[in-house]
């Protein structure tokens, strides 16, 4: 089996500075680099503060004086602060876990947004591969991987009108299905979440 293994962040930081001293990200190859760490250490949730100090390492064990270090670190600080993350607001496909009883925050309870173009069988067909992904034995998935008319949690579209609901599972399961100013964004270094359902029987009768 081939190995891989992606860059890691640091790495990436390393690349800002053109993997020597450079001025970090002028480059356009050192801020492409540079930008592939910032959605990295997003994903990561790593720190500015963090960053910052494994920078400075980097920089203290290639030579650089302390001056220049701090002059290289407002660079960074720079770099990072200058990337806005826009507010994201739009109608969607949310795909979430449905307790029965169990009370889960929101956040917990996304498995994926999809986009309004994504067609409603494609969607289905992703649902009820993460249900049998997350929810059955080794066995099972190998099962009805090639008996997938046997399977008992298929993916549900509930309103014979509407093909914009989609369930499958049982407790929990997965529900998706299209809803509206889907809004997501990042204040204070915490994510806020809010969207507004929408009655698809009302809709389908419109």
């Amino acid at each position: 089996m081939p190995e891989y293994s992606a860059p890691s962040w640091q790495n990436l930081l390393r690349g800002g500075f053109a993997y020597e001293t450079a001025y970090f990200a002028i480059h356009p190859c050192d801020r492409e680099r540079a930008l592939k760490m910032y959605y990295m250490a997003l994903v990561e949730n790593i720190s500015l503060d963090e960053i910052k100090a494994y920078a400075a390492t980097y920089l203290q064990s290639r030579g650089v004086i302390p001056e220049g270090i701090e002059e290289h670190l407002s660079d960074v600080e720079r770099f990072y602060n200058s990337i806005k993350l826009p507010k994201i607001k739009r109608k969607v496909w949310l795909i979430t876990w449905e307790y029965d009883s169990e009370d889960r925050p929101l956040a917990d309870r996304i498995i994926a947004v999809k986009s309004l173009q994504v067609n409603p069988a494609r969607v289905a067909e992703f649902i009820e591969q993460h249900y049998m992904a997350t929810q059955y034995s080794t066995y099972q998935k190998s099962f009805f991987s090639t008996r997938p008319k046997l399977n008992p949690y298929q993916a549900v579209f509930p309103n014979p009108d509407s093909y914009l609901q989609i369930y499958c599972g049982r407790n929990p399961k997965i529900y998706a299905r299209i809803v509206q100013n889907y809004t997501v964004e990042i204040k204070d270094g915490k994510e806020h979440l809010f969207w507004e359902e929408i009655d698809h029987n009302m809709a389908a009768q419109s």
